[in-house]
């Protein structure tokens, strides 16, 4: 039953105002999925023993993307950083997080048998808006390193401030995806600004768990397209002095139709999967999705484009506030 109105009144939130969000964000917060079977006692997790430091596990929520997850990790570490509190990331599905980014200045790998779920207490806070408000912070703060372990699903961003020092404290690149970066920066250099558009499933080409509206095939996918090429070229025409515009997309059809309309467009090459609806995907799918949070990261300038319909996405914002860009929300 949850499921389903979630799903409802996730599509209902299109033609909401924002003065209208406040039931769905009681709801987000009531009833977030996350695994009640793996906390046999949650009300009689271990204490915290007089004069120990309590740890705190940064844990990923069911359903929720990158841009969700990182804002909880980010927000943990924080507060851990301001209490003294030990802290971890548990981070393995639909992928080990240790794939493709590693342990920067804090090393926060958990060795599996300290997660103990059986002696743990769970702390749930999840919303529709990522950004912090006043009782999400207020019950973080209360209900965060009152026990000896504590795992902590959230998709805040508490320390929007701090935000770029906290990711860069945690986070370096894997390996595989530095290869890719420097390959990537080689061709593009380091003078571009970039654009961002996430259409969810309106094209009909990405997997959002039927969570989106999808038009019909032909002339209303089709003026979307043109009118986001628009926008596209009006980018272009405010950034003269730009030598190439990165464009990001969970849209295979739009990538390819940007590429064919503009010859200073640049694309990372490889398939877009949203991770809470890809459980079984191929490594390199995955891998595209940090690519490009970095290549926004080292951008000038990031524009998110969207109508309406489109996803109001924390993805480039987050990637814009890490990497210090300018950020430009363009609706039409």
């Amino acid at each position: 039953m949850w499921r389903w109105l979630n799903k409802h009144l996730f599509r209902l939130r299109y033609w909401l105002p924002s003065s209208s969000y406040g039931f769905y964000r009681c709801y987000m917060y009531r009833h977030q999925d996350y695994p009640r079977e793996c906390y046999p006692d949650p009300v009689g997790a271990a204490p915290l023993p007089p004069g120990e430091r309590a740890k705190v596990i940064a844990m990923s929520p069911p359903g929720t993307g990158w841009a969700d997850r990182l804002n909880g990790i980010v927000s943990i570490w924080g507060l851990c950083k301001q209490y003294g509190w030990k802290f971890g990331i548990w981070f393995q599905a639909p992928f080990a997080l240790e794939d493709y980014l590693l342990p920067a200045e804090v090393d926060w790998r958990v060795d599996p048998r300290e997660v103990d779920f059986a002696n743990a207490a769970p702390v749930i806070c999840c919303w529709i808006s990522f950004r912090s408000t006043p009782y999400a912070r207020r019950y973080l703060r209360e209900h965060i390193g009152r026990h000896a372990l504590t795992h902590a699903y959230t998709n805040i961003a508490l320390c929007w401030d701090d935000y770029s020092t906290l990711f860069r404290e945690l986070f370096r690149p894997a390996p595989v995806l530095e290869a890719l970066l420097e390959q990537y920066a080689a061709q593009i250099g380091d003078n571009y600004v970039a654009a961002v558009f996430r259409f969810q499933e309106l094209l009909g080409d990405f997997d959002e768990g039927n969570l989106s509206p999808t038009l019909p095939e032909g002339t209303q996918r089709e003026a979307l397209i043109a009118r986001c090429l628009a926008e596209l070229q009006r980018v272009r025409e405010e950034n003269p002095e730009a030598g190439r515009v990165l464009v990001t997309s969970d849209s295979p059809t739009f990538l390819k139709r940007a590429a064919e309309a503009f010859e200073w467009v640049y694309t990372t090459p490889g398939r877009v999967v949203h991770m809470a609806h890809s459980v079984d995907a191929p490594m390199e799918d995955y891998l595209k999705s940090f690519v490009d949070f970095y290549m926004l990261m080292r951008a000038r300038k990031v524009y998110r484009i969207r109508d309406a319909r489109m996803y109001h996405s924390g993805f480039p914002q987050i990637a814009a506030r890490v990497g210090k860009a300018a950020f430009f929300d363009r609706r039409f």
